[in-house]
């Protein structure tokens, strides 16, 4: 319950981020710079990495066995998602 939970939280941060990212009349990224924007893209690249992350782990929780497969998609989104 709590990867999903999470996985939720971070779609919702993904949404903010996606949003201070785009660029259209009205909207400019943070500070107006491309080091703005860059952030804005970085954080919604962070977010969904831990969405999947959350969602690999959620998936092997709810099976009967171990999912093998959704564990090593945990890890590795995971780690990516540090890098963020």
């Amino acid at each position: 319950v709590i990867d999903v939970i999470q996985g939720a939280a971070y779609l919702g941060q993904a949404v903010v981020f996606l949003y201070k990212a785009i660029e259209y009349d009205g909207i400019r990224c943070p500070d107006n710079s491309p080091a703005g924007c860059a952030a804005s893209i970085a954080g919604f690249i962070t977010s969904v990495t831990w969405i999947a992350s959350y969602l690999s782990f959620a998936a092997n929780a709810c099976g009967a066995a171990v999912n093998s497969g959704a564990l090593c998609a945990g890890d590795w989104t995971a780690l990516m998602a540090n890098f963020g």
